[in-house]
């Protein structure tokens, strides 16, 4: 696991090394132990960004600059490919890629190797298996209710 630093006000930042550092929000220090970060789990370039506990990062995700990420999202796999004699394949790039400023709130879901567009919001409990264009807004209404959104 990568290291991790408590400040005096609780806020965890998980350091990933040469890449930007993650600040976890919570009012315990024991509450890191909630986020279930890939080994893996890249965030880029130096700008950092907020993630809630209860937060699941697949280990091939890619998470760009000033993202916050609220309680109980996740950033998973729709599966894991198979070979032909039905073995599973690993390695391959799987989680989705965040683009900067991106919000995601609470319960949000997000799988596959999708992307989530630079400047988008992606409201609570919402279920996305597909791209999101740069600066889109969508909450559970439009996930339902548009073409190419699950």
């Amino acid at each position: 696991m990568n290291n991790a630093t408590v400040s005096a006000g609780g806020a965890i930042t998980l350091h990933t090394g040469t890449t930007s550092d993650l600040t976890v929000t919570s009012s315990n220090a024991s509450a890191f132990a909630a986020l279930g970060f890939g080994a893996s789990a890249t965030a880029t370039r130096g700008g950092g960004g907020t993630v809630g506990t209860g937060v699941v990062i697949g280990e091939t995700a890619i998470i760009g600059d000033n993202v916050r990420i609220y309680q109980a999202v996740t950033l998973g796999a729709r599966h894991f490919p198979t070979d032909d004699e039905g073995k599973l394949i690993k390695g391959d790039a799987r989680h989705p890629i965040v683009e900067d400023d991106v919000v995601i709130y609470a319960g949000a879901t997000i799988l596959g190797r999708i992307t989530i567009g630079r400047g988008s919001t992606i409201g609570g409990n919402v279920w996305l298996t597909k791209d999101v264009p740069p600066n889109s807004i969508v909450t559970q209404a439009t996930a339902r209710n548009q073409p190419g959104l699950p």
